[in-house]
């Protein structure tokens, strides 16, 4: 018996299907594709996916040996079954859910004060910038997601300049997007419906990876990196600057580059509510 935790996003896993196979393999994780729904595992103590589980360290190694592309998986209410050529793995488990669900925040001054802590903090100790990759309109495209004037067609266009563009398993335009629509869920109803609709409209012109993120994100579901950055956010405690460096150092550190164009997203997504509240009080 093994416990893992489950986002609250893909429980009970049960309810995924009965039959699946090994999608990818890394260093320390790995993701299971059931019915089109990918399954991120990992042992890691400072992360999980907005789609995943976590196990133990101990159990990820026992895992590990089985773990090759194209492996077979079984899963029922209480075991998971791995076939392959070194053998069949197979453990009941017990799930414990995670709840890693974000929704609006209500826009006070502790509120508007720690946005703008955090923007202050991206602009002058994250080194943002534009990553290659993201093609010739990319400029524009990103100016778009802050002007508060962009008509949806704007928007649209600038979606299906990001989405999709950039290196990895994790493009660096979806990763923008994906913390630009974090922004948009706590802060912003409107242009979050908005977002919302124009991501889905390119959801196939990306990865399988990168579309499981986006759609968690548009299902209000996100990794613990950016929930922790939520929770901090979200408390009537003063603006600790500790503990927004730590939010900041713990999204960067994701993946090769994703935690970098990550916050590129957080100050997109921020410059543009901060200018909508500003605009809305004259």
């Amino acid at each position: 018996m093994i416990n893992i935790e489950v986002s609250h996003n893909i429980y009970p896993l049960k309810n995924l299907g009965r039959m699946g196979h090994i999608h990818s393999v890394f260093n320390s994780s790995f993701n299971i594709l059931i019915n089109h729904q990918l399954v991120h595992v990992s042992s890691h103590e400072d992360f999980m996916s907005s789609f995943g589980i976590r196990i133990s360290k101990l159990d990820y190694q026992l895992i590990r040996p089985y773990l090759q592309v194209g492996n077979l998986v079984k899963l029922t209410a209480d075991t998971l079954m791995i076939y392959s050529f070194n053998g069949i793995y197979q453990t009941s488990y017990k799930e414990i859910v995670i709840d890693l669900r974000i929704d609006k925040i209500d826009f006070t001054k502790q509120f508007d004060k720690k946005l703008n802590a955090l923007k202050n903090y991206l602009e002058h100790k994250s080194h943002l910038s534009v990553k290659n990759g993201l093609g010739d309109g990319a400029q524009k495209a990103l100016a778009t997601l802050t002007d508060v004037k962009a008509s949806l067609l704007e928007l649209d266009q600038s979606v299906k300049q990001l989405i999709g563009r950039g290196q990895g398993l994790t493009p660096s335009g979806d990763d923008i997007l994906v913390t630009y629509l974090f922004i948009m869920i706590i802060c912003h109803d409107v242009q979050r419906k908005r977002v919302s609709s124009c991501i889905e409209n390119y959801l196939d012109k990306t990865t399988l990876i990168s579309t499981s993120y986006l759609k968690a994100c548009r299902n209000q579901a996100v990794s613990t990196p950016l929930y922790d950055l939520y929770l901090w956010l979200k408390n009537h405690h003063h603006c600790e600057k500790n503990k927004l460096e730590r939010c900041v150092s713990n999204i960067q550190r994701i993946g090769h580059t994703s935690g970098s164009d990550m916050l590129l997203g957080l100050f997109l997504g921020i410059s543009f509510v901060l200018q909508t509240h500003s605009r809305s009080l004259k």
